[in-house]
């Protein structure tokens, strides 16, 4: 298994992540969708 390093934000950053994802909200896609495309992003830069 590989070792991989757990981030823990601060407050204010998680905040200022969530707002992000907020603002590019479209009407037609869902919140659910948004964060789950957010994290694949998220993954795809750990693993390079």
């Amino acid at each position: 298994m590989k070792k991989r390093n757990i981030n823990i934000l601060s407050r204010t950053e998680a905040l200022r992540r969530a707002q992000k994802i907020v603002a590019r909200y479209a009407k037609n896609c869902s919140l659910a969708r948004e964060l789950i495309s957010e994290r694949r992003q998220e993954a795809e830069a750990e693993n390079t």
